[in-house]
């Protein structure tokens, strides 16, 4: 009635056991390696880049201050820059000048108010990147 003969399934048998194998190895081997990195104790390096700052919390995410406390003026030296708001933007300055050094596209009325009234003070950084990491928080 049915002439039709039963397929042979053993080569692909054949290929999924040695499939299977192949990946138990891989596992195996990706353990190991696994274990001898924690057993010499070495840590995974800090990814710092111009545009990445490691830092836990943006300005955006710190509580306004409060009003019936002044909020201090930073000191504003000669040397370093100033991160304040000039004509509705956000930009770094030179203590002193006029013209900015950086300067975010970013409107100003679109911060929280405590982000606001921190800028209108001005912020102090040392550096340029620090400047730089401090405007990036606004952005």
């Amino acid at each position: 009635m049915d002439d039709r003969q039963p397929k042979n399934y053993k080569k692909y048998t054949l290929i999924l056991l040695l499939v299977t194998v192949g990946a138990l190895i891989v596992c195996a081997a990706a353990f190991g390696i696994k274990q001898a990195a924690r057993a010499t104790g070495a840590k995974p390096e800090a990814v710092v880049t111009d545009h990445y700052t490691p830092k836990q919390a943006a300005s955006q995410e710190t509580p306004a201050p409060e009003k019936t406390q002044p909020s201090p003026v930073p000191k504003q030296s000669a040397e370093g820059y100033v991160v304040t708001v000039r004509d509705g933007k956000v930009g770094v300055f030179k203590p002193g000048e006029t013209t900015p050094v950086l300067m975010s596209e970013i409107q100003a009325y679109l911060l929280p108010p405590g982000d606001i009234e921190l800028l209108r003070q001005g912020i102090p950084a040392k550096t340029l990147s620090e400047a730089r990491s401090i405007l990036e928080d606004y952005e």
